[in-house]
């Protein structure tokens, strides 16, 4: 995939992906069974990453049925395959590909999933209209997209504070971390309907939680400091101000924000 993800992936990157799915799976799961995820489709999971989520699907869908699960990494997808027990091996199929050549799986889809994706791309946009092309007629579209701005301490902790991303950023030239504002509008755009959008914040109260924000600051180091965003001395005032935050249990942390979305393909 063109598109560079900013954390470790594959085996090393498992703890930071944790706290995405300690954070969001529960609800995820109930959003997608909301909207009619059942046994014998055919479904498309668009950045499966470790294969957490993937494995709640195919059990769903079952031997009647099928998912197709990509991520642009191949290191993403062969630790997908080795955490996938031999029952689920025969309904998923793994494949690194690209989100902009959906067309080239030659595959039409009953239902696509896609969680916390559009905010690493540069065109998103353009992923939106490949997914609505990938769908059967009146096929769903579960889409999850995070919220960076709405992230919060409180009392206010200058180690986590609300980002000051911009609302909207320019096609092909930024990623936008707070996509999941303007999704239903990009999903209408696409020539989906948009059904449903609410949006989920988690709160991370328990302390294994709370040490997994610590493990996402430890996973972006190489990405920030080769990308000139911090130095090493910086990065480590970071880590011990975001430390003394997270274990100071009277601050509530709030992460970030995500917008769950249902969509139908538009028939022709």
């Amino acid at each position: 995939m063109s598109e560079k993800y900013c954390y470790t992936i594959g085996d090393e990157g498992q703890e930071s992906l944790g706290l995405l799915e300690k954070c969001f799976n529960e609800q995820t799961e109930y959003f997608i069974n909301k909207h009619g995820l059942s046994a014998g489709m055919r479904v498309l999971d668009i950045g499966c990453g470790l294969g957490y989520m993937t494995q709640k699907l195919a059990r769903i869908v079952g031997e009647a049925g099928k998912v197709v699960a990509i991520d642009g990494s191949e290191k993403q997808i062969n630790a997908a395959i080795k955490r996938t027990p031999g029952e689920l091996k025969n309904i998923i199929e793994y494949k690194v590909h690209d989100i902009y050549e959906l067309e080239t799986l030659d595959q039409k889809f009953d239902l696509v999933y896609c969680r916390f994706v559009l905010h690493h791309l540069h065109k998103p946009r353009l992923a939106l209209k490949k997914i609505a092309a990938a769908l059967k007629p009146s096929g769903l579209y579960i889409g999850i997209e995070g919220i960076m701005n709405y992230a919060y301490s409180y009392p206010e902790h200058p180690a986590w504070l609300p980002p000051s991303f911009p609302f909207e950023v320019v096609e092909g030239e930024d990623r936008n971390g707070n996509i999941g504002k303007v999704l239903p509008a990009l999903i209408q755009q696409a020539g989906m309907d948009c059904l449903e959008a609410s949006i989920f914040q988690p709160l991370l109260i328990d302390k294994e939680t709370r040490a997994l924000l610590l493990q996402n600051h430890l996973d972006d180091k190489a990405q920030q400091i080769e990308s000139g965003y911090a130095t090493e001395s910086e990065w480590q005032a970071q880590y011990d101000n975001l430390k003394a935050c997270i274990e100071d249990t009277d601050t509530l942390i709030a992460f970030y924000a995500g917008n769950f979305t249902a969509s139908r393909k538009v028939s022709p």
